[in-house]
């Protein structure tokens, strides 16, 4: 147990000196005015900081204890400084934090935000198990914060209300996604009243328990409703961790431009309403390597992600662990350093709750197993998961074997539920795959329409580093089909140039302007039916037409490319850098 975090000190004697800062703060209040009365009327000017910190230099802990359970924790709140918090909390006992719950509550709202969340959820019991009482004597912890009013109706829905909704957090940080959807659920069903607050606090938890089901549409969703409402109370510590929800939810379906301006507009409100941002800073900076990372900034990226993961291994929070070590992973393998994200993999491990621990293993392996494939090596470790996962894993390890054609049906199904979902790190390993077995078993124009599909969809087309990262999986191949599209003025974009610089292999100043065919819609739907290996039915099925019009556009087609049959079709559209 960190002592640090206790609400008893481990002795008596422990009297923690007061913050500095808190102290020079006070010296601007008239010394003529009597210490108890200025630090109640400094409390009613909203000022809890200054009025706890008075109390606390003229040795008045009984009212330093009052006053910082009527300002719910703002302590922590406002600056930002969770060390000052719990010394003042240690400093004031147990026996004074029994008589304000809701010095108690902001204790636990506290240890949440520091991660801290197995000591958070057995304080919140002990809090909730003495709701009857406080009931009964006509008590609450519940207290109108200034920033953010509660409007609930009665103290017990309102304490009831409360503890469901940490609850409900701290199951989400702790990566319990199952229990906390659930929580959510019932929550939402018994609080229709619930405050504002009260109400995006759920929506960041559900959030990320969505994130971690891989339903990123439904995260980004509901990390954006809750930042709004965080924005607007002016809550710092909710806005980094709805930020980072919807960031990585953004970032995960292709969208890595939107997620940065995301992170640089919460990132600097922020750190204008905190004077000590570190434990806000923990989520944002995991975003923030992220974010990097697949902007094309390598070294940067890996600094500070190896930063964060030392930090975060010692914390019960998966997501942030499993974000860090993918950053590190692939930031690796895109600086060509294989054998280092490799023994990356004997080093981490997470140690957290049953449901937590199944997403982190399942996460792990298939991680693993990509960086393996990428570095020309078999996955060692053995699998006992989810089919679903261990289906992926035989994949990764069968295309590496021996290349089998009938590991391009289940591929091509992957393909599609990727796209439905919205994955983009889903779709881009498919893609992989395919291409490899495609190139492996004789099939080359295939696996280069693969690799041109997986540079320029939606979906994947923005994330420059984690294409970087398979690009050493796919050589020569990559490089080729990179080249070919960089001259192509329609398929040379900024994305793509900035994947070429990071991998060191510089286009030419412009692209070159070569002819280019100008096809109608029709005839384009046909290239890439074409690029996609379909025959004339299949063609003709898939555009609702006759086998007799795909003939005709098909011979359209070839007049314009200057070719005479289907295979110098495909060639001369792979040449140009056609994408469908």
């Amino acid at each position: 147990m960190n002592s640090r975090a206790s609400a008893i000190p481990d002795s008596p004697q422990q009297r923690p000196r007061v913050v500095p800062e808190l102290i020079q703060r006070t010296l601007r209040v008239s010394p003529e005015a009597q210490p108890e009365a200025q630090a109640r009327r400094l409390l009613q000017q909203d000022q809890p900081i200054e009025a706890v910190a008075m109390a606390l230099m003229h040795g008045l802990d009984d009212l330093a204890a009052e006053l910082l359970a009527l300002g719910s924790g703002t302590l922590a709140r406002i600056t930002g400084d969770f060390d000052a918090f719990f010394a003042v909390v240690q400093r004031l006992g147990p026996e004074r934090i029994q008589r304000w719950p809701a010095l108690e509550a902001a204790a636990i709202w506290a240890l949440s935000l520091t991660n801290q969340l197995r000591l958070a959820a057995v304080r919140l019991d002990e809090l909730e198990a003495r709701i009857p009482q406080l009931i009964a004597e006509g008590r609450t912890f519940i207290t109108e914060n200034p920033r953010a009013p509660f409007d609930r109706t009665d103290p017990a829905t309102g304490m009831q209300c409360w503890a469901g909704m940490m609850r409900t957090l701290i199951a989400s940080l702790a990566g319990e996604s199952r229990a906390a959807l659930h929580l959510a659920q019932s929550w939402l069903r018994d609080f229709p009243r619930a405050t504002e607050y009260d109400r995006a606090t759920v929506q960041c938890a559900t959030g990320l328990a969505y994130f971690m089901n891989e339903r990123y549409p439904e995260a980004e969703r509901n990390g954006l409703a809750a930042l709004a409402v965080f924005r607007t109370e002016r809550i710092e510590y909710g806005m980094a961790q709805a930020a980072t929800c919807a960031g990585s939810a953004q970032i995960l379906q292709g969208r890595v431009q939107q997620a940065g301006a995301l992170l640089e507009d919460s990132g600097g409100r922020i750190s204008s309403g905190l004077h000590h941002p570190t434990y806000a800073d923990v989520p944002l900076s995991t975003l923030r390597a992220f974010a990097q990372f697949e902007c094309g900034e390598f070294a940067a990226a890996l600094a500070q992600a190896q930063q964060n993961l030392q930090r975060s291994a010692r914390l019960p929070f998966p997501l942030l662990l499993y974000s860090s070590l993918c950053v590190v992973a692939r930031s690796l393998l895109a600086l060509n350093r294989p054998d280092e994200a490799l023994a990356l993999f004997d080093r981490v491990d997470f140690q957290g709750a049953a449901d937590a621990k199944d997403w982190w293993d399942g996460k792990f392996a298939i991680e693993r197993a990509r960086t393996a494939a990428v570095a020309g090596e078999t996955a060692r470790r053995a699998y006992m998961g989810p089919a679903a996962v261990r289906d992926l894993l035989e994949l990764l390890a069968a295309g590496r074997r021996g290349p089998d054609p009938a590991l391009l049906r289940p591929l091509r199904a992957r393909l599609q539920q990727a796209a439905e979902r919205r994955d983009s790190d889903a779709l881009a390993l498919a893609l992989f795959l395919k291409a490899r077995i495609e190139h492996a078993i004789g099939q080359p124009l295939q696996a280069r329409r693969s690799v041109q599909q997986l540079l320029t969809a939606e979906l994947t087309r923005e994330r420059v580093g984690s294409l970087a990262s398979l690009s050493g999986g796919l050589q020569p191949m990559f490089g080729e089909v990179l080249r070919s599209l960089l001259r192509n003025p329609r398929s040379a974009t900024q994305a793509l140039r900035k994947l070429a610089a990071a991998l060191g292999q510089a286009p030419a100043a412009e692209p070159c302007e070569e002819p280019q065919a100008v096809l109608s819609k029709r005839e384009r739907q046909v290239a890439a039916a074409l690029l996609d290996s379909l025959s004339n039915r299949e063609i003709a099925a898939r555009l609702h037409v006759t086998e007799q019009t795909v003939k005709w556009h098909l011979w359209n087609l070839f007049g314009k490319l200057g070719v005479r049959n289907r295979t110098g079709a495909v060639r001369a559209l792979m040449k140009q850098g056609f994408a469908s």
